[in-house]
């Protein structure tokens, strides 16, 4: 029979909240997961590109499926693509890791989370489980932060996505050791991204950058299907492939909630955090579990678990991203400003950088260097003259659907 009682309980099962589990299983504590889906063996988005030190420091090596050593930049006229060690990108089949992994604290699927309340210095759940602290790992929908009412009230932007694991690929072999990324905004306001898993198997992707004020439109399945239909080499490389899977999800690029407040904490997506560059929540995710469980022990150390206390678990994050606001302040220009002359402007100024400095802003690791680089005078005029004539393609992209549904009303 389980306990009514815990250290810590985790609200979600996904990534964050598996590694979270994870890192905990040598401690003392007595801790719970709670997931709503009735088991924590599988991951509904589950294949995952990231860097090669991330995977060695989260022990993650064996669960890898694909291994690069380029990383690809396009826009529609312009690309950079540069070399790096074997094995400096992979991707990740966390539903490996899922289904391997053996945690010692107590487990409830098919949980519903009606209720939480903050009382006494603790956390009830659903009036019935007591805590001193809940780690928020629900990823977009925020259960925790929801039911405590601490979402922060702005406007905010995330990355919406949707990916097609495809076989019966037609693909070179010379491309198979390239994560490739495409700015093409013909399609949507970012671009699409392409992993090779072997000559016969990939992932294509289709990402949006969107803003609360913008009604998010039903168009991205279709327009990736048009688009691979469409498009150099992937209307050949893809032409006779089958679709096997098909995720859609939403990522953060700015916080939206609190990172921690009294007996709370929150990871990865829950607490909005996600790179603002090319949206890599994945990584972001497993860094702040990492923070999670050096914050949890920390508190439990000194026996508070007062926001001050927890406050660790934030800076933690300012150290994961130094240079945070620099790639927030890119993606809002991305979302608003950006058109197609202004991804080949992008591009061109990309080539510019070192193959460091290069590999570091695909981490969104903006330096003032490499901003200085990046933003010449014509990069600013173009995004400057966007800017005044209102060329926002995605707000031109919603107006157009808008018409279109009201059309075929």
């Amino acid at each position: 029979m389980q306990r009514k009682n815990y250290d810590v309980v985790i609200v979600g099962a996904g990534v964050s909240g598996l590694m979270l589990a994870k890192l905990l299983n040598k401690s003392k504590l007595k801790v719970l997961l709670l997931e709503k889906r009735s088991s924590i063996k599988k991951l509904r988005n589950y294949q995952f590109g990231t860097f090669g030190d991330i995977v060695k420091k989260f022990k993650l090596t064996k669960y890898v499926i694909a291994n690069y050593s380029k990383f690809g930049c396009y826009s529609i006229n312009k690309k950079i693509v540069r070399t790096y060690k074997k094995n400096t990108f992979q991707v990740v089949d966390m539903n490996k890791f899922a289904s391997d992994i053996k945690l010692n604290c107590d487990i409830k699927t098919n949980f519903q989370i009606k209720q939480i309340d903050q009382l006494d210095k603790k956390v009830s759940i659903n009036n019935n489980i007591k805590t001193k602290l809940i780690v928020d790992c629900s990823g977009d929908q925020k259960i925790v932060s929801r039911k405590l009412k601490i979402l922060r009230k702005k406007d905010t932007i995330d990355a919406y996505s949707v990916s097609f694991e495809m076989d019966n690929c037609i693909i070179p072999l010379k491309q198979m050791e390239e994560f490739r990324f495409i700015a093409d905004i013909r399609y949507g306001s970012l671009g699409v991204w392409f992993y090779p898993f072997s000559q016969t198997k990939c992932q294509i992707g289709l990402t949006d950058f969107y803003s609360d004020k913008f009604t998010l439109t039903d168009r991205q399945e279709k327009n990736l299907k048009k688009y691979i239909r469409t498009i150099k080499p992937f209307k050949t490389w893809l032409e006779n492939a089958k679709i096997t899977n098909i995720v859609k999800k939403v990522g953060p690029t700015t916080t939206k909630t609190v990172f921690v407040d009294d007996n709370f904490l929150a990871c990865g997506d829950a607490a909005g955090a996600g790179t603002p560059y090319i949206a890599e929540g994945f990584r972001i995710g497993l860094e702040m579990a990492l923070s999670a469980k050096q914050t949890i022990e920390k508190a439990f150390e000194e026996n508070d678990f007062s926001k001050e206390t927890l406050k660790i678990h934030e800076e933690n994050f300012k150290q994961i991203d130094k240079h945070y606001t620099w790639s927030v302040i890119l993606r809002f220009l991305m979302l608003n400003f950006f058109t197609t002359k202004s991804y080949d402007l992008f591009i061109h100024r990309l080539n510019k950088l070192t193959d460091k400095e290069y590999y570091d802003s695909l981490r969104s690791n903006f330096t003032f260097k490499i901003i200085f680089k990046l933003l010449t005078i014509p990069f600013l005029f173009n995004i400057l003259s966007n800017a005044i004539t209102n060329k926002s393609q995605v707000k031109k992209d919603i107006a157009l659907n808008s018409q279109k549904n009201e059309q075929q009303r």
